[in-house]
């Protein structure tokens, strides 16, 4: 019913657009040939936009706080005193910015926490010229027992309770893990390290870039910049993990699994694996009015049936062709990040059946 009821309102408005191109246009103007701006919303100042993050984070999984530092290349568009961006549930303990091309930094001389808005405004002793910045904030946060920014996931084990960290941003909470531009239409690369105890595994958007072990028992892992994306689109993974890998479309595929566990996602590994290559195949017009590469997925509505109770994939779940007059959706390539979105960033947790 939900599938109808959007096709719906697409077919009606397809007959009204093919009836009014049946009527001869207006007399193009002067002021009808210009191009309309585009106003994208946003609740954050737009004289100050972000270029890219270094984020480094230190959790304290047993106390379920976590320590961090981010460093943010800005372009700061407009003279100003303030930089305003998203943060929720964080303690600012720290800001400066230093120019880009070099030259003395300046200290924040107030951080201004909004609960309601979820936003941070730094002021500086004196007015920042337009150019490019380096934004450098220390802070700390929670780690959250529900799935909002950081949260902790306690499960059983033959050895007992274990704890995992894990990530959720979307739509609205990345701000709980980073101060930043937490809106989707500021795409920018993300570089993430992480600092746990040597014996967690820790995964990401990305690969590895380097691992280094410290005296204390612990170590930092860094992963790769991401390409320039959305914030909610960040994830980190730490815990007592499984993993195992299959090469697809020339893209490394990945499952996740609680440690012991990585075979049962054997038939998970496999069918993405099958599923990735149809990514990039169907050339569409993008909405920047660029051919780009998109696939077209069959959506059959879901329904039980006998194979379901054998363990064999769902009907809807098979691969196969459309047949005519299937409803059809379209899912964006996103920058070469689909193989380790379809392997990563959506894992569940294999726990035993």
């Amino acid at each position: 019913m939900r599938l109808t009821s959007a096709v719906s309102p697409l077919a009606l408005a397809l007959s009204l657009a093919a009836c009014a191109a049946t009527q001869a246009p207006p007399a193009a103007t002067a002021s009808t040939q210009a191009p309309a701006a585009r106003i994208i919303p946003t609740q954050l100042p737009t004289n100050v936009r972000p270029l890219q993050y270094a984020i480094s984070v230190a959790p304290d999984a047993e106390n379920l706080r976590f320590a961090g530092s981010v460093l943010i290349d800005v372009e700061v568009k407009e003279a100003t005193r303030e930089i305003t961006l998203n943060a929720a549930d964080l303690q600012l303990t720290r800001a400066g910015l230093s120019p880009i091309a070099g030259g003395a930094a300046v200290e924040a001389s107030r951080i201004s926490l909004d609960e309601e808005k979820q936003t941070a405004t730094m002021a500086f002793p004196s007015e920042i010229a337009p150019g490019r910045y380096r934004l450098a904030i220390d802070y700390t946060g929670k780690i959250y027992t529900q799935a909002a920014g950081l949260f902790a996931l306690d499960y059983e084990t033959a050895q007992g309770k274990k704890r995992a960290l894990f990530t959720q941003f979307e739509a609205p909470d990345a701000r709980r893990f980073f101060p930043g531009w937490d809106e989707p239409q500021f795409r920018t690369p993300y570089n993430l390290s992480v600092t746990v105890p040597a014996d967690r595994d820790v995964i990401g958007n990305m690969p590895q870039a380097g691992v280094q072990m410290h005296p204390n028992g612990t170590k930092t892992v860094a992963f790769q910049a991401t390409p320039p994306m959305s914030s909610y689109l960040l994830f980190l993974g730490v815990g007592e993990f499984d993993r195992i890998t299959k090469t697809a479309a020339g893209t490394e595929v990945g499952v996740v699994s609680v440690r012991g566990s990585g075979e049962k996602g054997r038939w998970a590994l496999e069918g993405a694996s099958q599923i990735l290559p149809w990514y990039g195949q169907q050339p569409v017009l993008r909405s920047d009015g660029e051919l780009g590469r998109d696939l077209l997925v069959r959506v059959d509505p879901p329904r039980r049936s006998r194979d379901h109770h054998r363990g064999d994939p769902p009907a809807h779940l098979r691969s196969r062709g459309a047949r005519d007059g299937a409803p059809m959706v379209r899912r964006s390539r996103h920058h070469g990040l689909v193989g380790r979105s379809l392997a990563e960033r959506g894992f569940r947790l294999l726990d035993g059946d």
